[in-house]
């Protein structure tokens, strides 16, 4: 480094640049005298240098040179016995005896020391730096302090006896200053650097051996505690935590880590410590001190016995000193806030870095999506449902592999990349989380039965990621369809499914805007007796693939929120058939299906509407709602209730198949039981014609008539009628026909009375 002249008419007085590689641009300076030039340029640049590397500590030295227009400077570091040279310019710099030497007096002042001819101070006549060719004769020191330890010192000397100038000595001072600032950086970015989770399980090994845990980590720079497992009280905190939080020992003692966390993240840390692992360090937290002042830590852990409790060790280092910067900024985007997993963006940039560095190794996605989570947070609030997403993830990367990629997609979907998994080692892993929900997810006094299905791909790092995220997330919908909890993995045929499902729902939109649907009717009939009724079933005059039954199509409808304009156009048409056959003799009731999501109080509103308008007696309706839709839908049946009310049957479709205990079927307060098709297939046996057995009997119980579905054979109508149901339906009595058919049936048969 050195001051170069780039124009000046005289010597007083000119311009002049700091020439140095390690800047970005020389820096310009106008000057009325070439010392205070030089003063003004170094002063100037100070702010630069402080990288906390090797070179800004030679860049320093050689600006104190410079400055002072000296052949030797130098960086000093001091211990009890010498004198160590960091960083030396105009001579070999080496370690000396501190005692007797001008960096020994430096240390000890709080002051710079200058010593202009060193050879008549007597205190220094040993130094072996000192006299002869070549030999040191000035010296001036400025003393460098970190965290209140005295280091070392920044030194100038020359071969020959000088003054130093006031303005001289200043800018010194300034680039003593600036030494500080480095190392104070290294120091803080010592602390910042996370200790290894084997390092911290270690020492928790230690502690359970008998290790004291003052001695243990007293020369630990990063706080550290002991926390009791079952209630988070402390049992012992380091000096350093006491300094950072700023709490005293005993006060420590007092609390509980509910205590150093932001009040609003309690439930969470709760949640992780509840459900898991902490993530061994891998996801950040924010503490409080005693002031309310919060900051960014990275808390690494170890599990220990002491004093025969159950107690965590752990170790805390602070982030707030290196989350600044493109490092915040990276940190935010690759990471997600809640849980501290990687997200999105992350993931799939591991899924391409892994597919770049070994495209012909074996790679698997799992895509995992939680059942029932929006209720949880319908029900519980919002707070609740990040408190258990986070303890969640806990539980869930408690059975992931190190060097698996676990990541939060977003919502309650997460995903793990297993590097060189095959399709047996996937599904161990599918299998291992699965079980992980076996026991309900705590938070506070109240317990969480939660389950998850899994999706699984397959494939070689020569597939795209995205093409395995997908293949997974479409094995994830098919874990959905099969039930709570299941797992699926991916096969060419799902996605011919998908495929299929998406030329539905296109074709769906326009079935509505077309009205290519029809009701049929299939008979409802007493056996011994006269009553017909008939129960409307919708079907869809495809324009390529011909007349599609409900199970085609139904399911698609309700995934993409088609079910309500399909809804209310079946309630319109049903409510015209019913308007034809009341001009009939008949008395005659038409039953439709309605699913428990579209059984609300808007589609209640829609009934009062459509009946006022067509004048219908409400008497002449039924709606079938599934014994497994009541039982899942709270408001369901308060809507039913409220049809009910309006003076129109509701019946429970399929009942046998789904959950309903006996006190539920009695506060329904429904109309009619419909026994499901199964049980009447299975009524040759012995088995089955107990069940069909048992349910005509809890009907009569219940004083309500039970239609037997399914009824296809003479046998079969022969077995449910000496079990005593009154009411079939099925292919023997009639198939589902156009409205023109059901009239026709009426005519050739009498319908008289109600069900009943």
């Amino acid at each position: 480094m050195a001051l170069r002249e780039v124009a000046g008419s005289d010597d007083s007085k000119g311009t002049w640049s700091l020439e140095r590689g390690w800047c970005h641009a020389d820096v310009l300076v106008v000057f009325t005298d070439q010392r205070e030039a030089r003063r003004l340029v170094i002063l100037r640049r100070l702010g630069l240098v402080s990288s906390g590397n090797e070179q800004a500590f030679d860049d320093i030295v050689r600006v104190a040179a410079t400055l002072m227009h000296a052949p030797c400077a130098g960086i000093t570091l001091v211990d009890d016995v010498n004198v160590r040279f960091k960083s030396a310019t105009g001579f070999d710099g080496h370690e000396v005896e501190r005692a007797g030497s001008p960096c020994d007096l430096t240390i000890r002042s709080t002051q710079p020391v200058v010593i202009e001819d060193l050879t008549s101070d007597p205190r220094f006549a040993s130094w072996p730096l000192l006299g002869g060719p070549g030999g040191v004769r000035s010296y001036v020191g400025v003393p460098v302090q970190v965290a209140g330890a005295r280091l070392g010192a920044l030194v100038v000397m020359d071969r020959v006896p000088r003054h130093v100038e006031e303005h001289e000595l200043e800018a010194l001072v300034a680039l003593g200053r600036q030494v500080e600032r480095v190392f104070e950086l290294r120091f803080r970015r010592s602390l910042a650097t996370v200790p290894s989770r084997l390092h911290v399980e270690d020492l928790a090994t230690r502690l359970t051996a008998g290790a004291d845990f003052d001695r243990l980590l007293r020369h630990e720079m990063r706080p550290a505690w002991l926390v009791e497992r079952a209630t988070l009280k402390f049992i012992e905190v380091n000096q350093s935590a006491i300094e950072q939080y700023g709490w005293s020992r005993e006060q420590f003692l007092e609390m509980t880590l509910d205590d150093v966390r932001p009040p609003a993240e309690v439930a969470i840390l709760r949640s992780v410590m509840d459900n898991g692992t902490d993530f061994h360090g891998t996801r950040h937290w924010r503490h409080q001190r005693a002031d309310g002042s919060t900051f960014a830590v990275q808390v690494v852990t170890g599990d220990a016995w002491v004093d025969d409790r159950a107690v965590r060790l752990a170790v805390i280092t602070d982030l707030s000193t290196r989350m600044h910067g493109s490092e915040a900024l990276h940190r935010a985007a690759t990471h997600d806030a809640l849980t501290g997993l990687p997200n999105r963006s992350m993931f799939y940039e591991s899924l391409s870095t892994a597919s770049q560095q070994a495209p012909q190794d074996s790679m698997a996605v799992l895509f995992i999506d939680l059942d029932g989570f929006k209720r949880v947070n319908d029900t519980a609030g919002h707070a609740t449902g990040d408190a258990l997403l986070a303890g969640t993830a806990a539980r869930i990367a408690a059975g992931v592999r190190e060097d698996d990629v676990f990541a939060r997609l977003g919502g309650d979907e997460f995903a793990i990349f297993c590097r060189g998994a095959g399709e047996i080692e996937a599904y161990a892993t599918a299998s291992r989380i699965a079980r992980l929900f076996d026991e309900p997810l705590r938070l506070g006094a109240r317990e969480y039965f939660l389950s998850a299905c899994i999706g699984i791909a397959v494939g070689t790092g020569d597939q795209t990621g995205e093409r395995l995220v997908s293949d997974a997330d479409l094995a994830m919908l098919e874990a959905k369809r099969m039930g709570r909890g299941c797992i699926a993995t991916f096969d060419e045929h799902l996605r011919t499914e998908v495929a299929r499902r998406a030329t539905i729902e296109h074709d769906l939109h326009q079935a509505i805007l077309r009205e290519e649907f029809e009701l049929y009717y299939q008979p409802i009939v007493e056996i011994d007796g006269p009553a017909i009724h008939f129960e409307a079933l919708i079907r869809w005059h495809h324009p390529e693939r011909g007349l599609l039954r409900p199970a085609e199509f139904l399911d698609i409808a309700g995934e993409v929120g088609l079910l309500g304009p399909i809804n209310s156009w079946v309630l319109r048409e049903v409510a015209a058939m019913t308007e034809r056959l009341a001009t009939t003799e008949s008395w005659v009731r038409i039953a439709f299906n309605l699913p428990a999501a579209n059984l609300n109080s808007a589609f209640v509103a829609e009934v009062e509407r459509v009946m006022e308008d067509a004048q219908l007696d409400p008497a002449r309706l039924f709606v079938e709602v599934t014994e497994t839709a009541f039982a899942a839908s709270v408001d369901a049946s308060v809507a039913a209730q409220h049809l009910r009310d309006l003076g129109i049957g509701v019946s429970i479709d399929d009942f046998g198949t789904g959950y309903s205990s006996l006190d539920r079927l009695r506060t329904l307060r429904v109309d009619a039981l419909k026994l499901d098709q199964t049980f009447v297939r299975q009524i040759h046996t012995a088995q089955g014609r107990g069940m069909v057995a048992a349910v005509v009997q809890l009907a009569r119980a219940l004083d309500l008539p039970i239609v037997a579905e399914g009824v296809e054979t003479p046998e079969q109508l022969e077995a449910v009628r000496d079990l005593g149901c009154r009411y079939v339906q099925g292919y023997l009595v009639g198939r589902p026909g156009p409205a023109a058919q059901a009239l026709e049936f009426l005519e050739n048969n009498s319908a008289v009375s109600p069900l009943r």
